[in-house]
């Protein structure tokens, strides 16, 4: 048991790793690479065709570019998702590495009950942000923190034939991230379970059948 146990933990860690590896190479390889090559391929295509000397393929620069980019700035995000992220149980982490986490529960209450659960969670839970409140939605910021600038988490609320369906997304406030150490994750699990916890005190502390 110990033994699957732990090549479990380095299956979901390993796919982790290779998964924030690969993004964030391709992100920043394409982002330094494409301006860095291309301004490099400008300015010495620019410079050969001054003094006469026979261009060469300079596109070949483009790919070599994002590859000395994005391997060191994948390698480097990957390894630092998994210090930061080295003590977080694998049961709580995404294998992928995902920044963008949704998550859906079903809940015993009518949509404007669970709007009201889920903003006491917010106000007395969380303290976070509330930047939209609208019918059966709320827009939510969290605070910055050294993991993060901080996040957007919109819930949506949905009628059901037994309550109500919550959905809960979390992502970064900028497009830009491409690892956020398992933040986003934490956010929408840490909401479920508060909001879990809350329906149950809102349960036993309900009307009762007993005489």
């Amino acid at each position: 048991m110990d033994r699957t146990n732990a090549t479990r933990k380095r299956s979901v860690r390993g796919r982790r790793f290779l998964g924030v590896f690969l993004k964030s190479g391709l992100f920043f390889g394409l982002l330094f690479g494409l301006l860095g090559g291309g301004l490099t391929a400008m300015l010495l295509s620019a410079f050969l065709s001054s003094r006469g000397i026979p261009l060469l393929p300079l596109w070949m620069l483009i790919p070599l570019m994002v590859i000395a980019t994005g391997a060191p700035m994948g390698l480097l995000m990957a390894v630092a998702d998994a210090t930061m992220t080295r003590s977080t149980p694998e049961d709580r982490l995404d294998p992928s590495g995902a920044v963008r986490q949704r998550i859906t529960l079903e809940v015993p209450l009518p949509p404007e009950a669970a709007l009201e659960a889920v903003s006491r969670i917010v106000f007395e839970e969380l303290g976070w942000a509330i930047e939209k409140r609208e019918t059966g939605h709320l827009t939510l910021r969290t605070p910055a923190s050294f993991r993060s600038f901080g996040e957007q988490v919109m819930v949506d609320l949905h009628p059901t034939p037994d309550g109500s369906a919550v959905l809960l997304y979390s992502r970064p406030l900028s497009f830009l991230v491409t690892v956020d150490y398992n933040k986003n994750r934490e956010n929408v699990l840490r909401f479920r379970e508060l909001l879990l916890e809350r329906l149950g005190r809102v349960q036993r502390d309900g009307p009762s059948d007993e005489e």
